[in-house]
């Protein structure tokens, strides 16, 4: 009788719970969705920072005086373009002495003594400008620095670096302008890797579009 006993009152509490989960699975709701078709990606987050693909120094070919400066930082220029006019040493002593006497006009000093230009070897714009006319300049000092594009190099972990492709697309984000978001592509992965702070890592180059 014990052992019957026993039976039942388990029995009668697994019924009890299988008729309770009937009871509450009649009760769920449905909701209606709108699926779409998209892709599904992986993505990882690096810092970079701008640097122009091309740097240029410019230097003068003699030594003397800057005469005239004629662009400022930010200013674009073309191959061939005159960028600054300036006189050599030995120019800049006879004008210079010229301007003490009244026998001849320095018009005719400047016509028989013509300027040496500083003309620009590449297409791109100046993004520093060294020296002020009036100055002196030796053939070492560096009066401007032209960049061809300004691009963004960045390193990705060797872990990462199957997820990146020539020519993918990527988003840029800017620290000073935090609120925008630019578009760029892969324009180079580099072939040998570098190791920082213990991290293998190779380096990118992204083209702004």
């Amino acid at each position: 009788m014990k052992n019957f006993f026993s039976v039942t009152i388990i029995l009668s509490f697994i019924l009890l719970f299988v008729s309770g989960c009937k009871k509450n699975a009649s009760k769920k709701t449905f909701i209606e969705i709108n699926p779409t078709r998209g892709s599904i990606g992986i993505e990882f987050r690096i810092s970079g920072s701008v640097q122009p693909r091309n740097r240029l120094e410019i230097k003068p070919q003699i030594a003397g005086r800057l005469e005239e400066m004629l662009v400022v930082e930010g200013t674009k220029v073309k191959k061939g373009d005159i960028i600054a006019w300036m006189s050599s040493t030995d120019r800049a002593a006879i004008l210079d002495i010229v301007k003490t006497q009244t026998l001849q006009s320095d018009t005719d000093w400047n016509e028989v003594y013509k300027p040496t230009p500083i003309i620009s070897p590449i297409d791109g714009f100046i993004i520093a400008r060294n020296k002020e006319p009036g100055q002196t300049v030796a053939l070492n000092d560096i009066i401007f620095v032209l960049a061809d594009k300004l691009i963004i190099k960045a390193n990705v972990d060797e872990t990462d670096l199957r997820h990146v492709t020539l020519g993918q697309e990527v988003k840029i984000f800017l620290d000073a302008y935090s609120d925008k978001r630019f578009k760029g592509s892969v324009e180079h992965i580099a072939y040998e890797s570098k190791e920082i702070s213990n991290v293998t890592v190779y380096e990118i180059k992204i083209l702004p579009k």
